[in-house]
């Protein structure tokens, strides 16, 4: 729950509070307010870490709600039923690519270490966990190519990319994902309608 809403939720039950006990609990009733201000400020608002996220649970990568104070943006809540059509019609819409061939244009990139050919496949910003700024999030190709390579072609991306099954891929929440478990690649469909990597876990 976003800290407005915790602080908001704080203020409604203060109110309440304070129109039953009179005016005598005004300085009590400010200083619980103040108190609860502080925990809700006290809260961690930091990205989390999705290397280790099960790829076949994941929403997508960077897949996770912000507040108005870290991003500056309202991510609204949605119901369940809601998130199941969008990931429903995101799985459909991935059907109708030829994924199969594009991943295996991705694993080519990925053993041939090619950093310009990985760039181009990219849909920016998106979210490279190996990258320790920026919350992960690497917002331009310019960005991405001052990345070291041996981090993004490390051991451990080119032996599970390698190891990809392409015959036996199929869209999951998250997308077609190269990779079981971490490291992956997760493409995905962009508002073009192009395929693309829409994020990478180390």
């Amino acid at each position: 729950m976003k800290k407005h809403v915790l602080l908001a939720a704080a203020l409604c039950v203060t109110a309440v509070m304070a129109t039953a006990c009179g005016s005598k609990n005004t300085q009590e009733t400010t200083a619980a307010v103040e108190a609860s201000a502080a925990e809700t400020s006290a809260v961690d608002t930091t990205k989390p870490d999705l290397s280790n996220v099960d790829p076949k649970m994941a929403e997508g990568p960077g897949a996770f709600e912000t507040d108005e104070s870290s991003e500056g943006v309202q991510v609204a809540e949605i119901s369940d039923e809601e998130m199941a059509k969008l990931q429903s019609q995101a799985a459909a819409q991935l059907e109708k690519t030829d994924y199969k061939s594009y991943a295996k244009e991705i694993i080519a990139i990925v053993k041939n270490k090619d950093m310009e050919g990985l760039a181009d496949h990219i849909d920016f910003p998106t979210f490279v966990s190996c990258v320790k700024t920026n919350g992960g999030m690497v917002d331009t190709k310019e960005d991405f190519m001052k990345l070291d390579p041996a981090e993004i072609f490390s051991d451990e991306m080119e032996a599970a990319i390698e190891k990809v099954d392409v015959d036996s891929l199929e869209p999951v929440m998250a997308g077609i994902v190269l990779g079981d478990g971490a490291p992956n690649i997760i493409l995905g469909v962009t508002a073009d309608g192009e395929l693309a990597i829409t994020g990478m876990n180390y």
